[in-house]
């Protein structure tokens, strides 16, 4: 949904009266959390109003007895898609290091990572046993068989690799800095989009696509250095 559709519902739910009659029919209830003789009231309040409007978020609840026997509590969890992307942990970071820039170091480095990894470690098994068997013949030792025949035969995917951590690394640093508005370039397409500055915005966005064409110019740069053959 756009911001400008999203507007326009809340207008029409302003003007429709349908606002005022659902916080008319939730203010009529009679609730008092600090006290125990309302705890009926409060229940039901909890029931047939605040669990169906968290079931529409998505939102799973359930009502928890309150130790102290006074007033119900409502537990509410909402549980993200196992397949959602990585950006969606920001929330787990921003706990641990607080809204600064460490969480969108930390985010970049967990999102580019794995790739890298997993893309060395199959140009490494993919390397063929000719040639590791030819440096063996010659004696090489561990560390010379690696950079001799190893590293070489490996570059190209592992390459593959840094290039894929280096855009996934660089989508999640903006997409949090758009998200908790701090910092680089996606605080700037937040305050752009904020103001309703399109131009501004799309140039901006442009921007961040060049810097990625620049990461896969550069890494090839490097690759074709390591590799002149």
């Amino acid at each position: 949904m756009s911001r400008t559709d999203a507007i326009a519902r809340a207008h029409a739910q302003f003007q429709s009266g349908a606002f005022l009659s659902e916080l008319d029919r939730r203010v009529a209830y009679k609730t008092e959390s600090q006290n125990a003789e309302r705890g009926e009231e409060l229940r039901g309040y909890l029931q047939r109003e605040m669990q169906p409007a968290l079931a529409d978020l998505d939102f799973t609840s359930r009502l928890v007895d309150s130790p102290g026997g006074s007033a119900p509590l409502l537990v509410a969890e909402y549980r993200e898609d196992a397949s959602a992307p990585t950006v969606l942990m920001y929330p787990l970071f921003m706990v641990i290091f607080g809204r600064s820039a460490s969480t969108i170091i930390v985010m970049g480095f967990v999102a580019g990572l794995p790739p890298v990894i997993l893309k060395t470690i199959e140009g490494l098994a993919a390397t063929p046993r000719v040639l590791i068997n030819v440096g063996r013949s010659f004696k090489l030792t561990g560390a010379l068989l690696f950079i001799k025949i190893l590293l070489p035969a490996a570059l190209p995917t592992m390459f593959v690799g840094v290039r894929l951590g280096l855009i996934f690394a660089l989508i999640n640093v903006v997409g949090v800095e758009y998200l908790i508005n701090f910092g680089g370039l996606g605080q700037l397409i937040n305050d752009l989009a904020e103001r309703y500055d399109l131009p501004g915005t799309y140039a901006a966005i442009s921007f961040v696509i060049l810097v990625s064409v620049c990461f896969f110019i550069l890494t090839e740069w490097i690759e074709r250095w390591l590799r002149p053959v």
